[in-house]
Formats: structure tokens, C-alpha cells, sequence
């Protein structure tokens, strides 16, 4: 597992991802954003699904930006684990993209195992 998450690495250019090669127009939307913290100290990174429409934005360029929050939480927290704050409120089905959604389960299954310690949707 951990010599696939370094194939992955390198093939997705992890290491390389900053903010000035992250979209900013996907930055600046609001989709994904960092709020506060948990009950049990977490930080928590929120996804507002009900800014993503499918196919309204280019799949690379989502999975760089989710990414891109990843490695930066993973930074500002020393490694520690975050909780992972799905917003549902004014979703409807426009905003279902489940190529994003098993896109995030896997990232988070195989490359991002023990960093997460809470999922919530609401």
C-alpha cells in the first residue's frame, strides 16, 4: 500500500501542487474550505456540495483542487487527523456527481487512510 501511495505521488504530482497551479476561479467558489474544529478538536474540511454541479468544472482540475486542500491540511495540522464535513443543505440532484464521489472515497481509502477520523454530512 505504501508503495502504491508513492507511485500515486508521483504520477499525480502531488509534491507539486501549490495554490498559484490550482484553478483560482475553483478556489475562490468556495466548494471546499476549512472551518473550525470538532467537538473533539479536529479541524474540519468542509465540501459544499451545493456549489458542484457534474460536468460544470474539469474533473482534473477538481481532483487537483481537492488534493491540493489535502496536502495543505495535512500541513497545517503536522499530520494530524481532520474531520471531513460533507454540507448537503440545498443539494439536489444536479449536484450528485458520484465520479466525484467514489474520486474522494478512494483518495481517502488508499492515499489518505488515517487522516480522517470523522466523515459528517448534514
Amino acid at each position: 500500500m505504501l508503495w502504491d501511495t508513492c507511485i500515486w505521488r508521483s504520477k499525480f504530482g502531488t509534491n507539486e501542487i501549490t495554490e498559484e497551479n490550482v484553478r483560482k476561479d475553483y478556489l475562490d467558489i468556495g466548494l471546499c474550505f476549512i472551518h473550525g474544529k470538532d467537538k473533539d478538536g479536529k479541524t474540519m474540511f468542509v465540501i459544499k456540495c451545493s456549489l458542484h454541479t457534474k460536468g460544470s468544472k474539469e474533473f482534473n482540475q477538481l481532483q487537483k483542487l481537492v488534493v491540493y486542500w489535502f496536502e495543505r491540511l495535512e500541513r497545517l495540522t503536522n499530520g494530524n487527523q481532520i474531520s471531513l464535513f460533507f454540507d448537503m443543505s440545498d443539494t439536489g440532484i444536479l449536484n450528485m456527481d458520484m465520479e466525484f464521489i467514489k474520486y474522494l472515497i478512494n483518495l481517502c481509502k488508499s492515499y489518505y487512510p488515517n487522516f480522517f477520523k470523522l466523515y459528517y454530512y448534514f
